[in-house]
């Protein structure tokens, strides 16, 4: 390295740091810039301070000033107290002499108003026991007057109960005048009633005793085919025995032109009177004290389930010519007999 070289990097290196003293100086001077800032806002604020202070040391020597203007006019006004004081003390004492007259007086008063109440007390005491004595006449003659006002309101109401009993009785008593007249006329009446059906009884006499005497009567019913059974039944089991017998009509063969096999026609129906013949063998029923029903081998056409129906309905003793068919035949007219409602 030469020399210039040399001196060129000692010159540099004084240069940095103739910069960093630079700087560093800078940075104290703003220190030191803001501590004197620092320091004159604190020295104006003492100074306001100092200000502040002489403003109210001004004041509290005027308020000292008043304080002491106050206290001579107090202790002038204690003075011209202190004087009338004295002036007033003969004044006190007169006070006080009539205090204790007045005293005196008062508790002369009080024993005479204790006396006073002693004496009220014991004629209050004598007042009550009176009052309390009268109210006990008092109290013994309302309980007399209620009961003789109860009992009197009592005997007034029997009376009137009595009263409208009595004409009750009345009303009574003329309702069953009318009703003994009304009952005399009806029983009048139902005595020419009673004659009069005596005298019917009397003129139907023989007529009755022939019913009663009159052989049983049955109606037959069944199928016209079995017109054979039911001849033969009507012999051996009805006329043999005394039995008078309502059938069906049996006509002789060959009666209808057409009909081949009459035991299989209903002839009503031949001749369109089907409905009128049926109602006429209902009223064979009704003439009938019991019902004989053909039912050969448990055969029963609708005519006579509706036959058999009826006189079931009617309280008719059913005699069966088959009775192990007796139940269903039975149901069977039943059945019918609800489907055709």
């Amino acid at each position: 390295m030469t020399e210039l070289t040399k001196e060129r990097v000692k010159e540099k290196i004084r240069i940095k740091q103739l910069e960093r003293g630079y700087d560093a100086l800078k940075g104290l001077t703003g220190k030191w810039k803001a501590r004197a800032e620092k320091a004159e806002a604190e020295n104006e604020r003492l100074t306001n301070a100092i200000l502040e202070l002489g403003n109210q040391a001004a004041e509290n020597l005027s308020c000292a000033e008043k304080a002491e203007a106050e206290l001579e006019k107090v202790e002038a006004e204690s003075i011209e107290t202190s004087k009338e004081f004295w002036k007033s003390r003969v004044t006190i004492d007169d006070l006080k002499a009539e205090l204790a007259k007045f005293k005196d007086l008062y508790e002369k008063t009080d024993r005479e108003m204790d006396f006073i109440h002693e004496r009220a007390n014991i004629r209050e005491t004598a007042l009550r026991g009176e009052n309390e004595r009268l109210n006990s006449h008092l109290k013994a003659a309302t309980d007399s007057k209620n009961r003789a006002i109860h009992r009197w309101h009592t005997e007034w109401t029997r009376a009137e109960k009595a009263e409208a009993e009595n004409e009750e009785f009345k009303d009574d008593l003329l309702d069953a005048q009318g009703d003994v007249a009304s009952n005399k006329a009806q029983a009048d009446s139902f005595a020419k009633i009673a004659n009069e059906l005596k005298a019917q009884l009397a003129k139907q006499a023989p007529l009755i005793e022939a019913v009663k005497n009159r052989p049983k009567v049955v109606c037959f019913c069944g199928s016209v085919r079995f017109s054979a059974e039911m001849m033969i039944w009507a012999w051996e089991g009805a006329a043999k025995n005394g039995i008078i017998v309502l059938s069906w009509h049996v006509l002789p063969d060959g009666y209808f032109s057409g009909a081949d096999d009459l035991n299989c026609v209903h002839g009503a129906e031949v001749d369109g009177v089907r409905e009128q013949v049926d109602e006429l063998h209902k009223r064979k029923i009704d003439l009938a004290d019991e019902v004989w029903v053909v039912n050969v081998r448990g055969y029963i056409g609708d005519s006579t389930k509706s036959e058999v129906a009826y006189a079931h309905d009617h309280g008719k003793p059913i005699i069966w010519l088959e009775p192990e068919h007796a139940k269903e035949n039975l149901r069977a007219a039943l059945a019918l007999k609800m489907e055709n409602k």
